[in-house]
């Protein structure tokens, strides 16, 4: 299971387990306050807390994965549309307007391309 984002789970957890196990010990002494330290309500509380943090790691495992896998995609598809313009651009030529129809920018006539280095100075 993955490390929670929580720092306080385990503390929390362990608390609520030592306040179940007083609550038991003391239960049937005179002063005990029954009232706010029900053994079960205490175990019940930590056994929800446990189960909502599974499914949050469950989910945040999820949400891991699913970013890698779209990370992969954007990618893959940069490539692919790379690729493309390459093709495309072999094909009709960088200066032709064919390519606005591919979603690409012709080159103009008579501009000649520059670096960056060229164009900051």
């Amino acid at each position: 299971m993955a490390k929670t984002r929580f720092k306080t789970f385990g503390s929390l957890s362990a608390r609520l387990e030592i306040l179940a196990d007083g609550a038991k010990r003391h239960q049937s002494d005179e002063q005990f306050p029954a009232k706010f330290l029900n053994e079960e309500t205490i175990r019940g509380q930590r056994t929800e807390l446990e189960d909502a943090r599974e499914q949050y790691e469950k989910l945040l495992t999820q949400a891991k994965q699913a970013g890698e896998a779209y990370k992969e995609s954007a990618e893959k598809s940069k490539k692919m549309v790379s690729a493309a313009q390459l093709a495309v651009q072999a094909a009709y030529g960088k200066k032709n307007i064919v390519l606005q129809d591919f979603g690409f920018i012709p080159l103009k006539n008579g501009v000649k391309k520059t670096s960056n280095a060229a164009e900051a100075a």
